[in-house]
């Protein structure tokens, strides 16, 4: 089977409908809009009854490295290419008739030697319609790429004449920008426009000048601990749940908001727009803030651009034990290893010897994204002796404290601090979340001797 048919997941292989006669068009759709869309034809040339197939290879390449979009992405005598051209009956060799075509895949896309031809003004109105609703069924998608399939775009759509093939999330902009054939389109504009829309510039500008005067007007009370009569005011509660999805969904269900399940993601309409959640990850997380939030290195850098103070660490190459190893010596072997979502808190030599293996095969596995660099192993000050706490961010705002306690026989513990933690830290966890433009919601983990007294009188780590 082809490659296209090798992308499976749990459920097995999809097979779909072959889509006779079909013309493929890129709909870009920004905010729920339509902006423009370009055709992208099967690779092919024209025959002038003069030169041979090789030559028109050599002509088309020329037109392609004039363009600034196609000009990386040439022509080449490919397999599928040449299985074509015997298809037809011709040799590279061959003189084609004048004017006649000859497809040379069919496959299109631009990178497999597809033409691009904007054809914004002759689509039918209802196809752009089309595109604004394949866009609006992904939640919170706000630049799409739709690729749509039909016999003819500007005759309007019906369900024997169209298939949508794809919708894309981060879709190429050149290619509208610098069409072979027809108008370009400034859809840079239009996609700054969308940005500047998203990050709220004046509110972000009054967020990050005001307070939580909600929480930081509230008596500040201390608390001990340690207290024997705080330890056995327990919580009690008579029910279990299976997630956090599954009380939002509750919280949801009370005040009359329906919604359904599409695996792990609980999906409802609120104000005609389609949210999905999953636990406290939301539709509105920006795609950027989560890949830079999960990127350790870069949010340790955009924390210490902000003044903020995080854990004493550092980064290793796999080949660079011997040097990891004494840096973690430092901290009596008190350390967190990690590399990109695997980290674990290690406390001996032999735990250090075991968790560096795995995660030097993992480093060694891991592809990134060209462009992008493998910054090595990060190991962290585990900073056993302090106490950790999670303060709970929303919407810029900090919600509530979550206080980590290990007892005696080694569970994990959890005690609700908000009312007790110092203003001050507050401010600082609030701070911290807005590094990043695009977050709703966050848990900033504090590591602090005591999340009661100020934290400019003592070392407090995020």
């Amino acid at each position: 089977m082809g490659d296209s048919y090798k992308c499976y997941k749990k459920r097995g292989i999809l097979v779909e409908e072959y889509f006779k006669n079909g013309v493929l068009a890129r709909y870009l759709v920004v905010d729920g809009t339509f902006v423009c869309a370009s055709e992208f034809t099967k690779p092919y040339v024209v025959g002038n009854g003069e030169d041979s197939i090789e030559e028109l290879f050599k002509q088309k390449n020329e037109l392609r490295k004039a363009n600034p979009h196609l000009h990386g992405v040439q022509l080449s005598f490919s397999e599928v290419y040449k299985k074509n051209i015997k298809k037809q009956g011709y040799t590279l060799s061959s003189v084609l008739e004048d004017g006649k075509k000859l497809v040379l895949d069919y496959k299109a896309n631009p990178h497999a030697g597809s033409d691009t031809i904007d054809i914004t003004d002759s689509i039918h109105p209802l196809f752009k319609k089309v595109a604004e609703d394949a866009a609006k069924a992904i939640p919170n998608l706000t630049v799409a790429g739709i690729d749509l399939l039909a016999h003819n775009h500007s005759v309007a759509p019906d369900k024997n004449n169209y298939r949508i093939i794809e919708i894309n999330h981060r879709p190429g902009l050149a290619g509208h920008i610098y069409p072979m054939y027809g108008s370009p389109r400034d859809v840079i504009e239009v996609v700054g426009e969308h940005i500047l829309k998203t990050c709220r510039v004046e509110n972000l500008k009054k967020l990050l000048n005001t307070q939580n005067n909600e929480l930081l007007n509230s008596r500040h009370q201390k608390i001990n601990i340690d207290d024997p009569v705080i330890k056995n005011e327990r919580n009690q509660y008579d029910f279990r749940f299976e997630s956090d999805t599954e009380l939002i969904k509750n919280e949801f269900k009370k005040e009359n908001y329906t919604g359904f399940f599409m695996e792990d993601f609980f999906n409802l309409y609120i104000n005609d727009t389609l949210i999905s959640i999953q636990g406290s990850l939301t539709s509105i997380f920006s795609f950027y803030a989560k890949r830079l939030i999960e990127n350790s290195y870069r949010s340790r850098e955009l924390l210490l651009e902000d003044g903020l103070v995080v854990s004493d660490g550092d980064f290793f190459k796999p080949n660079e034990k011997a040097k990891a190893l004494k840096y973690a010596n430092k901290f009596d072997m008190h350390v967190r290893l990690e590399y990109r979502k695997r980290k674990i808190e290690i406390t001996s030599a032999k735990a250090f010897d075991k968790m560096w293996k795995k995660l030097s095969r993992k480093y060694k596995k891991h592809k990134p994204r060209k462009g992008i660099k493998k910054n090595g192993i990060l190991i962290t000050n585990a900073y056993l002796d302090d106490v950790k706490a999670r303060y709970l961010i929303i919407d810029g705002r900090c919600v509530g404290v979550i206080q980590y306690i290990t007892s005696k026989n080694w569970e994990i513990e959890t005690y609700n601090i908000t009312p007790y933690v110092h203003p001050e830290l507050i401010i600082l966890a609030e701070k911290a979340a807005k590094i990043v433009v695009g977050i709703d919601i966050l848990g900033v983990d504090i590591v602090s001797k005591n999340h009661f007294k100020d934290p400019k009188k003592q070392v407090m780590l995020l």
